[in-house]
């Protein structure tokens, strides 16, 4: 079971208690916890910071407000178009446990346990520069990607922005993204479901798949089937309410 250390005397007259609020610093616990058991640690990989919260069973405002404020502290290094966290100086959260443990084992000898605790020392001293490298090398591949997609200029053109942001999700999510194929969906919901914004119910749609990744990689429809279908659907819901609207005024006027 992974575990992450905290020092008394630190925790109790360090920074972190004049930096961060008394909710933020629980906030900040779950976050080193939940640090602790991502795989690889260090970091938290979410779908969503809805996701997250729920998880920390707190209010959404409150994790945002946490993040932000560890942003600025440097305790974190928060990428949101990645969904991804890193703790910063991971490396003095852990390994005290590894450390020691050689010195647990009742039946080896005290020399035996010596020189295996030196050895382990060394082990987890290589591990924690490991992954630091491993950290600091994601962190600079994340920051690329971003500079490059922040240099992109977002189209004007509703069609090609509804293109755009299903190319871009292709990129991440197994959707195989045809311009022709994809196009047709766009101009199909136009010209039939006049009650809709294509681009806004894709965005809907998205943040499901994100959430929901297997039902990208389900064998009974695809990706882009699942799209029209979503898109007509929510046309069938906009015609029943605007026809029920259209209704209670006829009610009105005849009253």
């Amino acid at each position: 079971m992974r575990w992450f250390k905290i020092y008394g005397e630190r925790w109790f007259m360090g920074t972190t208690r004049w930096e961060l609020t008394a909710e933020q610093r629980a906030v900040w616990i779950d976050l080193l916890a939940r640090a602790s058991i991502n795989d690889p640690p260090g970091q938290i990989d979410y779908y969503s910071l809805e996701q997250l919260a729920q998880q920390f069973n707190v209010d959404l405002e409150l994790l945002e407000s946490t993040i932000k404020r560890c942003v600025e502290e440097k305790k974190i290094k928060y990428f949101e178009n990645k969904r991804k966290i890193f703790i910063s100086n991971w490396k003095k959260y852990q390994s005290e446990y590894q450390r020691q443990k050689p010195y647990r084992k009742k039946d080896e000898s005290q020399s035996e346990v010596t020189e295996k605790g030196d050895n382990s020392c060394n082990k987890v001293t290589l591990r924690e520069e490991g992954e630091e490298k491993r950290i600091d090398t994601e962190e600079k591949e994340i920051k690329g990607k971003e500079k490059n997609e922040n240099n992109k200029s977002f189209p004007s053109h509703p069609k090609d922005q509804f293109l755009f942001i299903l190319e871009e999700f292709s990129k991440e999510y197994p959707y195989k993204f045809n311009e022709d194929a994809d196009g047709q969906i766009y101009d199909l919901s136009v010209r039939t479901y006049r009650n809709v914004d294509p681009i806004r119910e894709l965005e809907k749609k998205i943040e499901y798949w994100k959430k929901n990744p297997g039902a990208l990689q389900s064998k009974g429809k695809s990706p882009r089937v699942q799209l029209h279908e979503f898109l007509e659907k929510e046309a069938e819901y906009q015609d029943g309410v605007l026809e029920k609207e259209k209704s209670l005024d006829r009610e009105r006027n005849d009253g």
